[in-house]
């Protein structure tokens, strides 16, 4: 995020709206579990911490 934040910061806010949209597709075919859909919403709504990494 912090890449795309720099390099193309008028892309971010379609990014991160983008990835929102595929978490459910995600979950649904089983190629995400719950707990990696809600890690990834935090990292897309910009509510990550570097703890966590």
């Amino acid at each position: 995020m912090d890449a795309l934040q720099k390099k193309a910061p008028s892309l971010l806010s379609t990014y991160r709206e983008l990835g929102l949209q595929t978490i459910p597709i995600a979950l649904a075919k089983g190629r995400i579990n719950k707990q990696q859909a809600q890690e990834l919403q935090a990292i897309l709504r910009g509510k990550s911490s570097e703890s966590n990494a």
